[in-house]
């Protein structure tokens, strides 16, 4: 089905809830099938922004913000259809929904404008055929089910994920994900700070990794598998508003990592990475136990470094185009800044 069309009740046949706790939906109507997903956030604009950048640079993971009319509909019809519904966490689609629907405040004394209610934000995205995670295929081969807990042992998708990152083309979308990631201050899927003890696998340490369960992997246009930018939104990050711009000594903007002159930033980014997929896809198996036996291609780092340079570029390409007229905001010129994009070269109508 066409995401780009307004949802409504027509046609909606069940919904389905597809993980306990978490506010991720499927949508199954007449003409096909989406998934609806719930992101703590006060105002629409927080989602907008950094998937309209993802979107262009990875358009198999296409995805935009629903609107007031839509998710009304919605609830109308979770409402009206409680056989239909299917949650693992009952009532958790009607509570998401109310979120997403507070009616603003009266403007406050001496200002103008409405105060917000708002608490989540809901996108939507096509179905995905095969989708999978890293951590789901990591914990299966650890013999752990999704909650950690003690199930039969299954290495399948971990052997299926490493034969899609040795695809030609796969680690360099994965470095174009990583640097939109660095440019919309997204810290959720990796940290891209050097020398930031983030987490451990298991007991094994992680160098960059901050959510494993969002490194996704799924359909392409062309029906082979390859990962996907999915969740472009990190809700606890200061850089989440493009409206301004928070950048601290403390807290540097990711995007530095992109800059020209950060080529060793880079370089270890992408090191730090592949060590950190090799971390959670595990050894293979190996016939002499004194030999290491990797999973990813030799050139993996070479080949996430490519990708985010290319990405670089991308980003990059697609602001141009965006403000080939001039009326930059401040706070991304302070972004294109950062990255060391801002020049009339650029952006001739500076």
């Amino acid at each position: 089905m066409n995401i780009d069309q307004s949802l409504s009740a027509n046609g909606l046949q069940r919904i389905r809830q597809l993980a306990a706790g978490h506010p991720v939906f499927l949508l199954t109507y007449q003409d096909g099938a989406c998934v609806i997903k719930a992101d703590s956030a006060g105002k629409n604009k927080l989602l907008k922004d950094p998937i309209e950048i993802m979107n262009a640079i990875d358009p198999h993971a296409r995805s935009r913000v629903l609107g007031k009319q839509e998710l009304m509909a919605i609830k109308g019809w979770a409402s009206g259809n409680a056989g239909n519904l299917d949650e693992k966490t009952p009532g958790y689609l009607i509570t998401e929904l109310g979120k997403a629907l507070l009616p603003p405040l009266p403007p406050m004394a001496g200002q103008r404008t409405p105060v917000s209610q708002q608490q989540s934000v809901f996108i939507v995205m096509p179905a995905k055929q095969q989708l999978m995670d890293l951590k789901e295929a990591g914990s299966e081969a650890l013999g752990l089910d999704a909650d950690g807990h003690p199930t039969v042992r299954d290495k399948g998708k971990v052997r299926q994920l490493a034969d899609v990152f040795k695809q030609h083309g796969t680690l360099e979308k994965l470095g174009n994900i990583l640097a939109v990631d660095a440019f919309n201050g997204n810290q959720d899927r990796i940290n891209f700070q050097d020398n930031v003890q983030v987490r451990s696998w298991h007991g094994q340490p992680m160098r960059r990794m901050q959510n494993i369960g969002n490194f996704f992997v799924g359909e392409g246009g062309d029906g082979r598998l390859t990962v996907l930018g999915l969740d472009v939104f990190d809700p606890v990050n200061q850089f989440q508003d493009f409206d301004r711009f928070a950048e601290t000594d403390f807290d540097p903007f990711p995007g530095r990592a992109l800059r020209p002159d950060a080529k060793p930033q880079r370089q270890k980014l992408a090191q730090d990475v592949a060590a950190d997929l090799e971390t959670v896809l595990g050894p293979r198996n190996r016939k002499l136990g004194f030999l290491k036996q990797t999973r990813l291609p030799n050139d993996a780092a070479i080949r996430i470094e490519r990708g985010l340079d290319d990405g670089a570029k991308k980003i990059l390409a697609y602001l141009k185009a965006k403000y080939a007229n001039g009326g930059i905001p401040i706070a991304i010129s302070q972004r294109l800044q950062a990255c060391g994009w801002m020049s009339r070269i650029n952006f001739p109508k500076l």
